[in-house]
């Protein structure tokens, strides 16, 4: 992991004000990196804010957008099960579904 990413997260944690202790930031960060971004991409910066909102954008331009922890839980499901592994070109977590795009450009709406 880059020193610039390792900043990145302790300032965004630091800004973010959670309860979380630093290990589970970095859990976190190390799954987000595997889970969303896929194996073409590394977290480039991952935010959360009070309410639990996540922000994570990786490496090469992608940024994802999540309501809470159980999102990125799902996501990583998600992941596996139609994209096989290999993450997401977009995700977004709506009231009633989840839509995305795989890197291999296989798109989905799944319902809550």
């Amino acid at each position: 992991m880059r020193i610039s990413n390792v900043l990145g997260l302790a300032i965004a944690m630091t800004v973010s004000g959670c309860g979380a202790t630093f290990d589970d930031h970095a859990d976190d960060y190390v799954n987000l990196g595997f889970d969303l971004c896929g194996s073409t991409a590394k977290v480039h910066t991952f935010a959360r804010s009070k309410n639990g909102r996540m922000r994570i954008s990786c490496d090469d331009n992608r940024y994802f957008l999540l309501h809470n922890h159980d999102t990125l839980a799902y996501a990583n499901e998600l992941n596996g099960v139609y994209c096989l592994g290999k993450g997401f070109s977009t995700f977004r977590e709506r009231h009633n579904a989840y839509s995305f795009e795989c890197l291999d450009r296989k798109r989905f709406h799944i319902p809550k």
